[in-house]
C-alpha cells in the first residue's frame, strides 16, 4: 500500500509540474515562439523559450545574420505586463503583439520600434 501512495504521489507532482509549464508561466504567450525581423542588412531571430525540462527559468535568444557573420544572445528574464526585465538591468519594451507582429524597443540590443514577423 505504501508503494502505490508514493507512485501516485509521484505521478501528481508530475502532472502539476507539466500543468505549471504550460498554463501559469505563459509569459503572455511569448514562450515557444520564434520571430524573424530586419535590423539594417542583418536578419534577426528572437526565439523565447525556457531554460530547464519542466519548469524553468524564461529565456530570450537573439540573434543576428548578415553575411558570414553570426552572432547569439541570451538572457533569462522577468515580464511584468508589457516590460521584459533581464538580469543586467537592461529593459525590453514589448510596444505591441498580435498573433503575426511583435514590435520591440529598447533591451541589449538598442531596438527602436523594431518590427518582427512570426516565423512558421
Amino acid at each position: 500500500m505504501r508503494g502505490f501512495v508514493s507512485v501516485i504521489l509521484v505521478l501528481f507532482v508530475v502532472f502539476l509540474s507539466v500543468w505549471t509549464h504550460y498554463t501559469v508561466f505563459d509569459d503572455g504567450g511569448l514562450r515557444g515562439t520564434m520571430w524573424k525581423g530586419q535590423r539594417g542588412d542583418a536578419n534577426v531571430t528572437i526565439e523565447f523559450s525556457r531554460l530547464g525540462y519542466i519548469v524553468g527559468t524564461p529565456v530570450i535568444t537573439y540573434s543576428t545574420e548578415a553575411g558570414n557573420n553570426t552572432s547569439r544572445d541570451s538572457f533569462t528574464y522577468t515580464m511584468e505586463a508589457q516590460t521584459l526585465s533581464f538580469a543586467n538591468g537592461e529593459r525590453l519594451i514589448i510596444d505591441s503583439k498580435s498573433n503575426e507582429k511583435l514590435i520591440l524597443s529598447g533591451g541589449p540590443w538598442n531596438l527602436d520600434k523594431t518590427v518582427f514577423e512570426r516565423k512558421k
